[in-house]
C-alpha cells in the first residue's frame, strides 16, 4: 500500500500515538484519551473488526499491549463481528474463538452481560459487539444493551466507568519497635497509679 493506505497511516498513527495518545485514529480504530480523577490517562477506543480481517484486528492487538505495558487503563467498545458464548453470542465461530484466545491471553476482561443481542437485522439476531476493559485503574459498572431506536442494525450499549482511586502505602509499624515504648508507658501509669496526691 502507498503512503495514504492501512499501513501508512498506521505508521503516522502509531508516531502521533507516542507523541499524543489522546489523538489517534485510523480507519477501523479510534483512541482518545481522558483525564481520570486522579489526573491518570484512561484510553477509551471504538473498533471496528471487518469480517474479512483476523479479529482482533493486528492494531487492536497492539493497543491492548502497549497498554498495559505502560500501565494504562483502557476500555473498547468492539463491532467484532465474532460470535462466542461468553459474551452472550448462541453460538461459536472461527471468528469468536480467536478472539476470545486472543482476550485470555492478554489483561483484556469482557463486560457484557446477558444474552440481549446488540445487533438486529432483517434476517438474524446476535451479540456481535463486545466491551472490552482493563480493570487496572478502572472500574466497569452497569453494562446493558438498551431498548433505544438507534437507527441502525446495531443497538446502544450502556456502561459507566469509575477511575480507581489509587491507594497510597502507608508505612507499617514494627510492633516489636513499639514493646519498649508500650512498657515505659505501663511502667510510667503504674508509677502514676501508686502516687497519692498530697
Amino acid at each position: 500500500m502507498d503512503s495514504f493506505g492501512k499501513r501508512g497511516l498506521w505508521a503516522k498513527v502509531q508516531k502521533l500515538y507516542n507523541i499524543h495518545p489522546e489523538r489517534n485514529q485510523q480507519d477501523d480504530l479510534t483512541v482518545v484519551g481522558v483525564k481520570g480523577v486522579k489526573d491518570e490517562l484512561i484510553l477509551l477506543a471504538s473498533c471496528y473488526m471487518p469480517h474479512d480481517s483476523e479479529a482482533p484486528t493486528a492494531e487492536l492487538h497492539r493497543l491492548a499491549v502497549t497498554s498495559s505495558d505502560r500501565r494504562q487503563a483502557l476500555v473498547v467498545g468492539a463491532d467484532a463481528n465474532a460470535h462466542h458464548t461468553i459474551w452472550g453470542s448462541p453460538d461459536i465461530n472461527q471468528r469468536g474463538e480467536s478472539l476470545f484466545n486472543v482476550i485470555i491471553q492478554s489483561s483484556l476482561a469482557i463486560a457484557n452481560r446477558g444474552e440481549e443481542p446488540t445487533y438486529i437485522g432483517p434476517t438474524s439476531k446476535n451479540v456481535l459487539d463486545i466491551t472490552l476493559y482493563t480493570s487496572r485503574g478502572v472500574v466497569m459498572e452497569n453494562w446493558k444493551v438498551l431498548g433505544t431506536p438507534s437507527f441502525s442494525d446495531h443497538r446502544y450499549i450502556y456502561f459507566s466507568i469509575r477511575s480507581k482511586a489509587k491507594i497510597r502505602s502507608v508505612g507499617r509499624r514494627d510492633p516489636r519497635r513499639m514493646l519498649p515504648i508500650l512498657q515505659s508507658d505501663q511502667s510510667f501509669h503504674k508509677e502514676q497509679s501508686g502516687k497519692t496526691d498530697p
